[in-house]
């Protein structure tokens, strides 16, 4: 997905950005409907969407190259510090 893709979809929720630039609240109903008044046909088009966000998102060797080293880090710093081992 490119930043351009997303241009379309920054510009649908009108309410929100209008509360937005507005600087109020948009109405609680808008932000927070109760669950069980939303349709079947809107929770499966959330969860699509859901599920083609988590297929574009994914680590690059890069990020988990860092996360490792993070994860190394902390557990010297335990090991150091606390005499203890972190799994």
């Amino acid at each position: 997905m490119m930043i351009g893709d997303l241009q379309e979809w920054l510009h649908q929720p009108k309410v929100i950005a209008t509360a937005v630039a507005s600087n109020n609240s948009p109405p609680s109903h808008t932000m927070n409907p109760d669950p069980s008044a939303i349709g079947a046909s809107v929770w499966r088009e959330a969860e699509q969407a859901t599920l083609k966000v988590i297929r574009l998102i994914q680590p690059t060797m890069v990020s988990e190259q860092k996360r490792k080293s993070v994860v190394e880090y902390v557990q010297k710093l335990i090991r150091a510090f606390l005499s203890s081992e972190v799994a």
